[in-house]
């Protein structure tokens, strides 16, 4: 039995920290891919569509948070908030 089908059967699947589709040359590294809960995934798609993590964080500062950043995040870079993924718009 393939991997993915495993997955499907457990009710999890592969989600793409990048979006496939705005990020194929992203789209096989192993860092971006990341096990979830298929229902998990749906919602999280349907409120987020194919956003970035940036752009996830600045869409709950402006609608849900209503413009208000929490104290620990001012200041903070993208590079500080998310240092992992720094290097991905260093490459673009």
């Amino acid at each position: 039995m393939s991997k993915k089908h495993h997955r499907k059967c457990r009710g999890r699947n592969q989600h793409h920290i990048y979006c496939q589709q705005r990020f194929p040359e992203l789209r096989s590294q192993s860092w971006n891919i990341v096990d979830v809960n298929v229902d998990a995934h749906n919602k999280y798609h349907w409120l987020f569509n194919n956003r970035t993590p940036e752009e996830i964080l600045e869409y709950l500062i402006r609608y849900f948070w209503g413009g208000y950043i929490p104290q620990q995040m001012k200041g903070v870079s993208n590079g500080q908030l998310f240092p992992s993924l720094v290097h991905i718009h260093r490459q673009h």
